[in-house]
């Protein structure tokens, strides 16, 4: 019996980058982040397509909550990466979609 190779992961950017503003002891500070996101079933990135005004506004929305000393560590950052496939699969499954597999952050800049 041969064994089926997965099929190649296939990516989509996600534009435009996110842009958070976060008050840090009265000071403005400022995350800007590419995302690309990766899946086995192109299906998932057209429905992560039709849904981005949707999921644009879970991740904002999600990323005002996060801890901004906390993102300046490497845990804290692969903590924000495994929030923001949550979010996405989690609007793209409760629109009847398969989820995606992977989020990559392509841009991370902290100011």
């Amino acid at each position: 019996e041969v064994e089926s190779l997965p099929e190649p992961a296939i990516y989509s950017s996600i534009k435009p980058p996110f842009l958070v503003t976060f008050n840090v002891e009265g000071r403005q500070r400022y995350m800007q982040i590419s995302t690309t996101a990766s899946s086995r079933d192109a299906s998932s990135l057209d429905a992560l397509e039709h849904h981005m005004p949707l999921i644009r506004s879970k991740l904002i929305s999600a990323f005002n909550g996060v801890d901004f000393e906390n993102i300046q560590t490497e845990e804290g950052k692969e903590t924000l990466r495994e929030l923001t496939v949550s979010v996405i699969n989690k609007v793209l499954e409760g629109e009847g979609s398969s989820p995606i597999e992977n989020i990559f952050f392509t841009n991370f800049v902290l100011q």
